[in-house]
Formats: C-alpha cells, sequence, structure tokens
C-alpha cells in the first residue's frame, strides 16, 4: 500500500469562501499575514480570486516592502471538469496574478460522472508534472472514489478537504487519509456553531485553556492532526485563533470533546454517482 507519511505540521488556513468585498478581505489578507497563517483557501466557485488579486496589489502599493508570506491554494468545479483543468488553473492563477504556479490545486467536488472524475484527476496529475501546481487535491470525495483513482493513475492525493469538526468527523474519511498519508484539511471545522456556542463542555473547556470557543474548535481538529480551514468573522478572530497551533489538549479533554461527535453536517455530503460498467456490480 502506497503512503506518503510525516511528521504532523500544525498549519491553520484561512478561509475566503463568503469573503468577496475588497475592503473587509483586504485587512484580513494582511492580518492572517501578520499573525503567521499558513495560506489561503480559495475557489474559483467563491468568485473572488480576481478580487484576492486585486488586494493584494493594493496591499503592496499601500506599504512597499510588504511580503506576502501565505502560500495559496484553489480548487476546480465541476462544471469545468470538461472545459480542461489546465485552462481553469491558468485562469485562476491570472486572476490571482500568479505568473506560473500555485501550491495547491484541488477538484473542488466529485462530479456525479465517475469517468469525468478520472479524466479530471488524470489533467490535474499532468498539471502537477508540468509545474503549474506543487501539489494536488480532492475535497469532498468518498475513500472509495479516492482509492479507485489511485487504482487507476497510480497517484494519491496530497491532500483531501472536507467538512470536519466537533459535531462531524468522518471518522471512515479520517482514518483512510491517515493510513495513507494524505493531509487532511477540514472545511467548517466550527460546526454547528450555534449549537456549540450553548454547550457547557465546550464553554468550560474554552475557558480551561484560556481560549474563545473559535479557538478551541480549531484546536479539538489540530489534535486531530487536521488541518482547519478557518473563514473568520473579524479581525480579532484571526488573532484569537491562530492561538490555537500550540494549543495541547490532555487526552481526556480530547477524548470529551471527540465524544460530542455526532455527524451533524453543516454542508451536502453525499453525491449520486454515476458508476462506469465495469463497477456496476
Amino acid at each position: 500500500m502506497a503512503t506518503k507519511k510525516g511528521k504532523f505540521t500544525p498549519k491553520i488556513g484561512l478561509g475566503t469562501e463568503s469573503l468577496r468585498i475588497i475592503e473587509i478581505l483586504a485587512p484580513y489578507l494582511k492580518m492572517a499575514n501578520d499573525n503567521n497563517y499558513d495560506f489561503v483557501d480559495c475557489a474559483w466557485k467563491y468568485g473572488n480570486e480576481a478580487i484576492i488579486g486585486l488586494a493584494l496589489k493594493n496591499l503592496k502599493k499601500e506599504e512597499d516592502k510588504f511580503e506576502f508570506l501565505l502560500y495559496f491554494q484553489s480548487k476546480v468545479w465541476p462544471s469545468q471538469f470538461s472545459g480542461g483543468i489546465m485552462k481553469s488553473l491558468k485562469f485562476s492563477l491570472n486572476k490571482m496574478g500568479f505568473n506560473n504556479t500555485i501550491h495547491t490545486y484541488f477538484l473542488h467536488r466529485p462530479s456525479t460522472n465517475l469517468e469525468l472524475n478520472l479524466s479530471a484527476y488524470k489533467q490535474l496529475i499532468q498539471c502537477k508534472n508540468n509545474g503549474l501546481t506543487e501539489r494536488i487535491g480532492l475535497c469532498n470525495f468518498d475513500k472509495d472514489t479516492i482509492e479507485w483513482l489511485f487504482k487507476l493513475t497510480g497517484v494519491l492525493p496530497d491532500a483531501h478537504q472536507f467538512e470536519c469538526s466537533v459535531n462531524n468527523m468522518r471518522w471512515d474519511r479520517i482514518n483512510y487519509c491517515k493510513k495513507r498519508g494524505i493531509e487532511i484539511q477540514g472545511h467548517n471545522p466550527f460546526g454547528n456553531y450555534d449549537k456549540n456556542a450553548k454547550d457547557p463542555v465546550l464553554i468550560k473547556m474554552a475557558k480551561k485553556y484560556k481560549l474563545s470557543l473559535k479557538a478551541l474548535l480549531a484546536a479539538f481538529l489540530l489534535n486531530h492532526e487536521i488541518i482547519p480551514i478557518v473563514v473568520p468573522s473579524s479581525s480579532d478572530e484571526i488573532e484569537e485563533i491562530i492561538k490555537s497551533k500550540k494549543v495541547k489538549l490532555s487526552a481526556e479533554d480530547l477524548k470529551i470533546l471527540t465524544e460530542l461527535n455526532d455527524y451533524d453536517s453543516q454542508t451536502f455530503e453525499t453525491f449520486p454517482m454515476e458508476y462506469p460498467k465495469e463497477l456496476q456490480a
């Protein structure tokens, strides 16, 4: 079994899913840069790649010596699979103002056509081979589909991003990725936040570790070796959530938080799939 094992390095990604206003996005990017976030998570579907590129240009105009240290990752939507992954990647690079390469490029979610997923994945691999992306990834794919893609290409994704939170730990996907040495990124890391904000166990735990609730929820994932993608609602949150990178939860506390899992998904997780004839038993 092919694996790509290595020591886990705590990272936090700045999510941009709901950030499309440059007056908000630019300060968030600067704040994330100042507070040692690791990367920015983008996507064609979010409709903000060009805004991010413009925000970075404005920050550099405002401060001559400004250097943005975070790396970028983006995603291609299934509607673009048939039009060419390389074409979509180059378009994203141009919108964000990058010349040659991006750090990680993902298939955003599966197409309902499994053969189209295979074609897109092969093209994604080609993008990596051609130096357009340093790494490749998948988002919201089930482990069986990932294993099928690996069987036919011999290439595992470098990263897999899917919903992970104290409310929704998909252990089938988590354990598979760890077994295969695939980096796990968790979107929606705050889970059912309205419910969590009233949970006495979480409130007590946050006070114990002197953290905000969102920082605790991010720390929970990091202690499970899962990289959270956080979409902040204020600049103060950016400063607070980064503290989670240094938090080591006790084994007992991690167990208590883990037992809160009730598979309460905040996003749609299941996609009907058209399987090739040879896979239809």
